[in-house]
């Protein structure tokens, strides 16, 4: 299964379903949030679960990067996709990290984001999103799609005793190294799926179904309240019957919404 894994509340719901029949089946699902397959960030995991970085008291990640490669439509071409925003595609991967390390569902969102440079599509280029979790967490989150500007692809996690990039490296509070992982590195790629075929072998099922469509919602949820301008909690989007695209897909014209103005009532902007 790939991450995103949905675009929408039917799509979370659908999976959901889809991860608790495969349970009772006794079926294996591995996820592409690969992060989770890789030896640095698992053992890095491990020892804040174990307290190495003390109490978490907050947090950020990023996925700031280049605008990604497009095809420009030629006549006579035909489409249909949704992607559901880079926001919900690309850093889907950077909250699942942060899911995995504080041990928490995120529960609100106040977001902001635009489109300045894109050239195709309605998607915005640019995401920021302040998040909060039950015990009162904050985490900060940014994510971009834009050419020549400075890029950065990281986590971080802090806590009352240290702070740690979630990768590799946790440091003290005064920024010094306490700890860096030496072990092995294989391609997290490849591992995902090693990790899948052993679980098959040894019938040992492992199912990433549930936690990979969580982190999904978390990220539809910034999307929402980015696109809207209003914060928008996790219980809000849960009662949301939100379906993005066509009810059946095939080849052919593709309807598209505007770019979404936040704060504007629907219908076309008016001058201000």
């Amino acid at each position: 299964m790939e991450k995103p894994t949905a675009v929408d509340l039917s799509g979370i719901r659908s999976i959901l379903a889809s991860s608790q029949e495969s349970k009772n089946k006794g079926l294996s699902i591995v996820a592409g949030t690969q992060r989770r397959h890789q030896f640095p960030y698992i053992e890095t995991q491990r020892r804040v679960a174990d307290g190495a970085i003390g109490k978490i008291v907050s947090a950020s990640c990023h996925w700031m990067q280049g605008q990604l490669w497009y095809r420009a439509q030629k006549p006579g071409w035909t489409g249909a996709g949704s992607h559901g925003d880079h926001i919900v595609e690309q850093h889907v991967h950077n909250l699942d990290v942060i899911h995995w390390f504080t041990g928490e569902m995120l529960e609100s969102a106040s977001g902001a984001g635009g489109r300045l440079r894109r050239v195709t599509g309605n998607q915005y280029d640019f995401f920021e999103v302040d998040y909060s979790f039950p015990s009162g967490v904050k985490l900060h989150s940014r994510c971009r799609q834009i050419n020549g500007c400075h890029n950065d692809v990281s986590e971080m996690v802090v806590g009352t005793k240290g702070y740690t990039n979630c990768l590799d490296t946790i440091y003290d509070l005064d920024g010094n190294v306490s700890w860096v992982y030496e072990g092995p590195r294989p391609r997290a790629y490849v591992q995902e799926h090693t990790d899948l075929v052993t679980a098959i072998r040894s019938e040992k099922p492992i199912n990433e179904a549930r936690q990979v469509a969580e982190s999904t919602l978390t990220t539809i949820m910034g999307r929402i309240s980015a696109y809207t301008g209003k914060k928008v909690s996790r219980e809000e989007i849960l009662q949301m019957d939100l379906r993005l695209g066509p009810s059946e897909y095939e080849l052919g014209p593709l309807a598209s919404d505007p770019v979404p103005i936040p704060g504007a009532p629907a219908g076309p902007p008016k001058p201000v």
